[in-house]
C-alpha cells in the first residue's frame, strides 16, 4: 500500500541536450559524450543529439506515456524546467509530494553549467527536426511550451 509517484521535469530538447554535453564536457566526459580530445562544442554536438544516449533523455513523449502507464496519470507530475523556479510551480510540485512548499530552495541551483553552450542555428534546426514528435506532442499536451520553446 505504498502510493508511489513520478516526478518528470522536461526542458526545451535544444537546450537540454546542449546543457547536458556542455556539463558532460566540463567533467571531463559523461555516457553518451565520447569526447578523444575533442574539445569542439558545435563538432560533439552534431554528433550528439541524435545518439541513444541523448535520444533515451529526450523522447519525452514516450517518457511521459510510459510513466502514466506504469503509475497512472494522476501520479505522474510533469514540470517545465523554464517555469519549476516559479513559486507557483514549487507550490504545484510541492503539494503533488505531499510536503509543504519551500520557495527559498529555489535560490539554490544544482549542477549548473560553468560555461554558456554555443550556438549554431543550422545545428540547433536539425535538432528540432529531429526531435519534432516531442515538440509536437509538447505543443499540444502543455501549450505554454510553444511560448517557453521558441
Amino acid at each position: 500500500d505504498i502510493d508511489c509517484k513520478a516526478v518528470f521535469l522536461m526542458r526545451d530538447p535544444i537546450a537540454r541536450i546542449k546543457s547536458a554535453l556542455r556539463f558532460g564536457m566540463d567533467k571531463g566526459g559523461a555516457p553518451g559524450v565520447d569526447l578523444n580530445g575533442n574539445q569542439d562544442f558545435l563538432s560533439l554536438l552534431s554528433k550528439y543529439y541524435n545518439g541513444e544516449h541523448c535520444k533515451m533523455r529526450s523522447r519525452y513523449d514516450l517518457a511521459i506515456k510510459r510513466a502514466r502507464k506504469a503509475f497512472g496519470r494522476t501520479n505522474v507530475y510533469v514540470g517545465i524546467y523554464e517555469t519549476m523556479f516559479q513559486d507557483t510551480e514549487i507550490e504545484r510540485l510541492s503539494y503533488f509530494c505531499g510536503v509543504e512548499p519551500m520557495p527559498s530552495f529555489a535560490q539554490t541551483r544544482v549542477n549548473k553549467t560553468k560555461n554558456t553552450p554555443e550556438s549554431d542555428p543550422e545545428i540547433e534546426a536539425d535538432i528540432k527536426l529531429f526531435y519534432k514528435d516531442v515538440y509536437d506532442y509538447c505543443y499540444k499536451n502543455f501549450p505554454e511550451t510553444r511560448t517557453l520553446w521558441s
